[in-house]
């Protein structure tokens, strides 16, 4: 396995912004933890992560998910961190109507 470098804070926290899709208030995630909702009263909105790239970039120097980093709102690659498992679920897709479900696990299966 690849040994993956730390992202710096500075880095990763200037390449997204969240923006309410209510009334348009924009934020910039802190180290203090991740913004949920936005902190103005109005109806409830999701908080949309606008890139500041607009050509998806794939770090090869990371393992896994943090390859997308700088499309994904993260601040951090987390040492030693595995890459999810995505399988084809047979079982649960038929019932729900979906053919080509794909379902992305993170977690301890050594089955899988």
């Amino acid at each position: 396995m690849t040994p993956q470098k730390r992202v710096k804070a500075s880095e990763s926290t200037a390449h997204y912004q969240l923006s309410c899709l209510a009334c348009g208030r924009r934020y910039t995630d802190t180290d203090r933890g991740f913004r949920l909702a936005c902190e103005h009263e109005h109806t409830p909105a999701l908080l949309r992560t606008e890139y500041s790239a607009r050509r998806l970039e794939i770090d090869d120097d990371q393992a896994g998910i943090f390859r997308y980093a700088r499309w994904l709102p993260v601040r951090r690659a987390l040492p030693g961190a595995q890459a999810p498992v995505v399988f084809h679920s047979r079982l649960l897709g038929p019932p729900l109507g979906l053919k080509r479900l794909y379902i992305g696990f993170s977690g301890y299966w050594p089955e899988k």
